[in-house]
Formats: C-alpha cells, structure tokens, sequence
C-alpha cells in the first residue's frame, strides 16, 4: 500500500525556493542533503514483509485450553532456528531501532493478541496469533527437556491423551537484541506475549535459561514470566485456535461526595456471565490481604463488546486518601484487575482543628451552622426525642452517646478534661453570631476558632437561660446525676463551672473527635524536644553541621543517633530540601523530571558503584550521599543518609505519634528506651514538576532496590502517613526529604 503525501509535496514545491535544500539526519546522527530543485516529491511507502508461508497446522498438546501451539517461531522454516527478533507490536525484523515509540506506536494500553499490532496475526494470518499470559501459564506446566543437539528444550504434555502423548514442540534459546547491537543472552530464550505490563512502556515476555548438562533436572522456578520494555527484541511463537477476547475492566476517576465515592467502570470483551467489584484500601497497591472489596455486582446474560456500569461506595472517611481498583471474574476462572487509582474524600468541614489533643465540631448537634443552637437532649438519649440513661461511667462511643448515634466515625460526646483543656488552651472572649443573632463564647488558637452559642436549658416545659448560658452535658455521669458544664459570658471571669444534674434536663451536646496526638507543640516552639534535653551541648559533631541540628540518641540497639531536623532545614518542623537520589543538591528549582536526574541516560537509569556500600548504597560516600557531603565527617563520627535497615529499626523500636501542631503534620517518634525523641513533619515529596498533596511523609533511604526486572529505577524509603509507617520503594528521580543519622567511627 502507497500512501501519497500530497499536501507535503504541494508545500515543498510551493513554500521551497529553489535555493533551498532537504536535510534529512539519521539516528545515528548522519545527514542525507538533497537540493530542492533535485525533488520532484516525497511519499511513504510500507515495507513489505518478508513472504512467509505458515506452517500447515498446529501441534496439539492435548492442552485444557484446547490452543495448538506453532511448531517453530516467527521466521524460522524449522523447530530449531531462532526466526526473527522483533519489537514487540512491529512485524519489521528489519527495524533495529531502539526508540520506544516505535512497539508500536501510538502506546498501546491494552493486549495486543488478536489485534492489527499482533505479530502472529500479520505473517501468518488465519487463526494464529501471539500467546497470551494464561497459555504461557499453561505451557509452563508441562515437562521441558533439554536437547543439545537443537539447542533447544523439547515441550512435550504428560497427561495429554495416549493418542497424542508423542506431540512435541521445541523451543531453542533465542538470546535477544536491543537495538543494532548483535543478538546476546544467547543463553537464555526471549518469547513475547501479546500481553501489555503494568508499566506501560513494557510487555510481558517468557524468559528461559540454558541447562547445559543433559537429562539435567529442570528447576521451573527459572522460567520466568517478565516484563521487559517494548523496544527490545525478541522472537515470537505463535499459537492457533478461536480467540475469545477476556473481559477487561477499566474504572474512572471517582466522583466523591463528602464521605462516598461514586466510580465509573467499563467493561470490555467478550463473556456469557461476568462479576465486578472494587477493591478499596489505604495503601497502594490494593489486593485481597490489604484492601476490603465492594459489593460484587454479577451480569448473568453474554456480553459482546463494551458496557458502562459504576459502583458507589459510602461511609468513607473524611479527609482521607483511599487506593481503589476494579476487578472482573469471567466465567468463575478469569481473572482481570486494572491498575490502580487514588481519591482522597473531602476534610469533614465539621472538624475545627485547634492543635489540642481532641479536634471540636464546629456546631452542636442537631444545629446545620455555628450560630444554631441545635438540640436540647436529656444525658444518655441515643436521639434527639429519647429517653435518658439511667446508668453511670463514661458512655463514649456506646449506644447511649448521641454523638457518635448522629455522626459515625470517631465522633463522641467530650469529657470535663476536654472542656477544661479548650478552655485553659484558647483564647475565649464573647461574641454575638452575624447570622442569628445569638450571643456566646469563642474560643480561638493558631488561626482557628469554634463558636459555642448560649443555648440555655430545658426540662419538659420550657427552654430557659437562652442567650445566656450554654448547658453542655460530658461523656460522665456518677451514680446519681450526669456531669456537664455551665459557660457564661467571659466578660464575667469565671465564666465557667462544672456542674452535676439529674438526666433528664435536656442540655446541649458538642461532639469531639480524637486528633491524634498526647501532646500540643506550643505556639512559636519550632522543637519539640526538651529545651533543658543534656543533647543540647554536643561539642563533637562534625565542624560543618549547621547550628540547631542534634544527633539524638533514642536508645537503638544499633546505637545509630537521628537528626532532630531534616537536611537543608533550619528547625525541626521544617521539610528543609527536596532531593533526588544519590543527588547532593536540592535546587532544582522543582524540576523533578527524569530528563533533569543525574543518573539517568540512554533511557535507562544509571547503576552506580559506590566507594563505600558498593552497587546497593551508597552511605557515607559524599559522591553520593548528600548528608556527608552537606553536614561532613571527622575523626569520631559522620552524618549520613540511613540505609533501608536503620529506618525499618527506627520503626520497629520507637513509638510513633501522629501530631498536627502549628498547622503541621507528622510523627513524634519516641524512644521506648529513654525519654529522647525526635519530630519527623509530613513534608510530601516531588514528582516532575508537581508536589504531592496531603499529609504523607517520604524519606529517602540510601539503599537501591536490587536489579529487578531489568531496570535500576527504584530505592528505598521511608514512607508515612496517620496510622501507618513502612519501608517502601520509589522513583529515584523523584524528590523526597531526608533525615540524617550521625554513624560513629
């Protein structure tokens, strides 16, 4: 097929003088100059394929699947020659490029099997195609033998019927080829799928290794399924039968809705009956052991082709990041999961965060805004109208806390230490609301206030003291009466007292819900330590560690001491500098890119050899490690970044706090040993040119993920957020904050 460009011929002979020439620059940076008046014009031709005749049948395995599998490869005329090595989605086996976008280009999202880019598919046509991820799964669970005198294995089914017990296919060790380099691994065989990987820019591929001895046993844990980047080349063995396209699914982005999230699905493919759910959790990553699942919503009648559904999902969190993905079941067997997403529902815009230990509602309950006075309930009522609890002890979160019946979650009704911690910690003054008029109370701290009208009191007749007082009842009551607490006017110091009544007075209620601290930073204190801490006075830290940074001893059976800052901060609530791994500067002027990594060429990340952890980290070597080159060494000690061991023991041996203070967010990390510790803020981290959102915490670790998958893209860190701290893994080019450890000589 020829395909004219016209429009480009007509503009190169219309806006081309004849002084002008055509320049064309290959890959390999060579030029081809041709003078205008030497073109008459320019057209694209497809290459054509080399004729290749397929083979007259399949060889049947006596395979489950009922698939018959190629007796050679893509290119090869018999069971022992290699073929060609192709590009995963190009047929050219002439095309030795190692440009990304050419397997194939536009990037695929999906399986190619059975499509216009299937290799089998366009040589030999019919019913052949490339394998799919299943029928390399079942190939791999028949005998392989190795036979030299092919170099190849010979594949043969032992519980096939008798008839067809001798069948047998071969495959030979094809070796593999990336670019115009020749073929090497030669070692090993390389066999595509028609299979798409997680990452985008690769595909799934079987790899084997060589058994050099024969009559050898063969360890199948060898043969491996891998993903591998499409560019690379490697041969194709065809498979023949119908092929029934898998039901895929795809979810959306969520649409969130306070604490609900509605996700859009489409659902793709061929099935006679299908079921669909949502895996939801908070870690990425979400599977069976660490997510809940949804209602699984089941489709008894075929499909053929594309349908819409959704699933909403209620009673979520507030404020909090969820990690969801869709996964369908076709027929009870085949399984399909899409890669998964993250939304994160909205802050519960009731919360008022004053930095104490317990964060307050806005309103009271039954009110819609802060100036409504809301309900008057008797103590113990489990709603608005009902009756009153006649027992005693703290009924918080129990069925008699009307807080927690009315609102869910961590809601509940406060405790006298909770009223007298709002007051002894705010500033309270009077206040008359501008949208109703009431008058009440104030409180303020840290940029933040909630306003507490003076609802007054009721028994069964009538409400009193309304615009005077506020009767609140708390979470207690003794044996004979419930305990609550009377505030009036400030302008009338006291204007507060604790009081006792029988339940069935009907008080106002204002719910609290815990914020996740034991302790408040004071306001201006940048270090939560103790001023009087004996680390105050270290004389024999390294001569460049900047003035304020102390190496804490939290008792570690490794005796490893952690900075009470971050690299490049000036205090210990601070994020201080965004690095990139093995990087030592931060000014990047938020350029996180891959193409801005030091250690990133020829798309591919770069192995490093340190001097003093050799390739898996690279502590204390100032090439590498920012701490040393920023903060130094001398005789007796040096600042370092932590290896992935130190942080993980940091985790194992300490207590972790989370702290919202002075508008920040983090953990204190304290010693189980002593009484040391250390504040480590949720500083987030940068991605190309963006910053993440939400209060998480990374940190870089100086230990690389070991080679895997062919790629040295990931290390290790520290990873944080409420309730959870763990080791995790991240994208070297990426920026992420550090905290120093002092090692000693």
């Amino acid at each position: 097929m020829k395909k004219s460009l016209l429009l480009l011929s007509l503009l190169i002979s219309t806006l081309l003088s004849a002084q002008q020439q055509v320049v064309i620059t290959q890959t390999d940076g060579t030029r081809l100059v041709y003078p205008v008046w030497k073109i008459q014009d320019i057209t694209f031709e497809d290459i054509e394929l080399p004729k290749i005749t397929p083979p007259e049948a399949g060889v049947d395995l006596g395979l489950k699947s009922g698939l018959l599998w190629a007796p050679w490869n893509i290119g090869a005329e018999s069971e022992e020659e290699i073929g060609f090595l192709l590009g995963w989605g190009n047929p050219d086996s002439t095309n030795l490029s190692s440009d990304l976008k050419h397997f194939p280009r536009p990037t695929v999202e999906r399986s190619i099997t059975n499509t216009d880019n299937d290799v089998a598919k366009t040589y030999w046509g019919g019913l052949w195609h490339m394998p799919t991820i299943e029928d390399f799964e079942e190939l791999l669970t028949l005998d392989w033998k190795w036979m030299p005198e092919k170099n190849a294995y010979k594949v043969t089914n032992p519980d096939a019927p008798e008839d067809l017990k001798d069948n047998c296919i071969y495959f030979p060790a094809t070796g593999m080829r990336l670019g115009e380099a020749e073929p090497y691994y030669n070692d090993f065989g390389f066999y595509w799928s028609g299979a798409i990987a997680e990452n985008k820019d690769s595909a799934v591929y079987m790899r084997f290794p060589v058994i050099s001895e024969p009559g050898a046993e063969v360890d199948m844990s060898l043969w491996q399924l891998l993903g591998g980047l499409r560019s690379k080349h490697f041969a194709v063995r065809p498979v023949y039968g119908k092929y029934k396209v898998p039901a895929t699914i795809e979810a959306g982005v969520a649409d969130v809705s306070q604490n609900s999230a509605t996700i859009p699905l489409t659902i793709s493919g061929q099935a006679d009956s299908l079921r669909y759910y949502i895996l939801l959790g908070m870690e990425e990553n979400p599977n069976e052991r660490n997510a809940s699942q949804s209602t699984t919503y089941i489709i008894r009648e075929p499909i053929d082709g594309t349908i819409s559904e959704s699933i909403t999902l209620d009673g979520l969190d507030y404020g909090t990041t969820y990690y969801y993905r869709a996964v369908v079941i076709v027929d009870n067997d085949s399984i399909y999961e899409d890669s998964y997403q993250e939304f994160t529902t909205p802050i519960d815009d009731r919360i008022v965060d004053l930095g104490l230990t317990k964060n307050w509602a806005k309103w009271n309950i039954g009110a819609q805004a802060e100036g409504d006075y809301g309900w008057l309930v008797t103590w113990g009522a489990s709603e608005h109208y009902g009756t009153p609890y006649s027992g005693s002890g703290d009924i918080s979160y129990s069925e008699n806390d009307i807080a927690h019946n009315e609102w869910g979650g961590q809601w509940c009704m406060p405790s006298e230490e909770d009223f007298m911690e709002l007051i002894e910690n705010c500033t309270a003054e009077y206040k008359v609301d501008d949208a109703t008029g009431h008058a009440g109370i104030l409180f303020s701290r840290l940029g933040k206030s909630v306003f507490i009208p003076f609802a007054g009191y009721s028994n069964e007749s009538s409400r009193k003291n309304s615009g005077v007082g506020a009767y609140l009842w708390t979470n207690y009551a003794s044996v004979f009466q419930a305990h609550g607490l009377v505030m009036t006017s400030p302008l009338l110091p006291p204007f507060y007292q604790a009081t006792s009544q029988y339940s069935d007075q009907h008080f106002s209620v204002r719910a609290v819900c815990p914020a996740g601290r034991d302790e408040i930073i004071p306001d201006g204190q940048t270090d939560p330590q103790d001023p009087d801490d004996p680390q105050e006075q270290q004389s024999n830290l390294p001569e460049s560690t900047p003035k304020g940074v102390k190496a804490v001893d939290l008792g570690l059976t490794s005796g490893t001491l952690w900075s009470n800052m971050n690299l490049g901060a000036t205090d210990s609530l601070s994020a201080g500098g965004y690095y990139s791994w093995g990087e030592l500067s931060s000014d990047k002027n938020n350029n996180y890119l891959i193409t801005n990594y030091s250690y990133y060429a020829n798309d591919q990340y770069i192995r490093f050899e340190a001097a003093t952890g050799g390739p898996l980290y690279f502590a204390g070597d100032a090439n590498y490690d920012a701490a040393t080159s920023a903060w130094g060494e001398n005789s007796s000690c040096r600042w370092e970044v932590p290896t992935k061991v130190q942080i993980q023991e940091l985790i194992d041996e300490c207590d972790w706090t989370w702290n919202v203070s002075n508008n920040v967010s983090g953990y204190f990390v304290k010693s189980k040993k002593n009484n040391n510790k250390i504040f480590i803020p949720a500083s987030s981290f940068y991605a190309g040119r963006g910053k993440s959102s939400g209060a998480i915490g990374y940190y870089w670790s100086s230990t690389l993920v070991p080679y895997n998958n062919e790629s040295f893209e990931r290390a290790y860190c520290l990873k944080f957020e409420e309730g959870s701290q763990k080791t995790s893994e991240h994208v070297r080019a990426d920026g992420l904050t550090i905290r120093p450890i002092l090692t000693l000589k």
